[in-house]
């Protein structure tokens, strides 16, 4: 994802670049993954798997992102079938294919991969 650290001096009028070690193959580019967390449905996708960590059925992944999502809105009606469809189609695809979860979709089953820990800050940065 990142091969450098930039920290601000305490200060706040210099940064410092420490470079780091290469990324393992399957890291997502900075790119990618830019691309992949500018969908919040798909932050709180990645929200709620790096908080529950073992395999989780698409359906309780759907409920969950529904209602964190409806505490925003006023929620409206079959709302947890358009969001099971919507992950379906579109967002548990884009998230596995840039390496950050794995999606059965035979079994309906969705986790994480260890790589996605280091997405982490980056959620934290973008909290809705």
């Amino acid at each position: 994802m990142t091969d450098a650290t930039v920290e601000l001096a305490a200060d706040g009028t210099e940064w410092t670049v420490q470079q780091q070690g290469n990324d393992a193959p399957d890291t997502p580019s900075i790119d990618a993954l830019f691309d992949v967390l500018r969908s919040r449905r798909r932050r709180e996708v990645l929200r709620y798997l790096l908080s529950n960590r073992g395999p989780v059925d698409v359906t309780e992944l759907a409920t969950a992102v529904a209602d964190f999502e409806e505490n925003d809105s006023a929620p409206i009606g079959n709302q947890d079938r358009r969001y099971h469809t919507t992950l379906y189609q579109l967002h548990l695809s884009k998230l596995d294919d840039a390496g950050l979860i794995d999606h059965d979709a035979s079994n309906h089953r969705v986790s994480i991969r260890e790589v996605t820990d280091r997405v982490a800050p980056f959620l934290a940065i973008a909290k809705e």
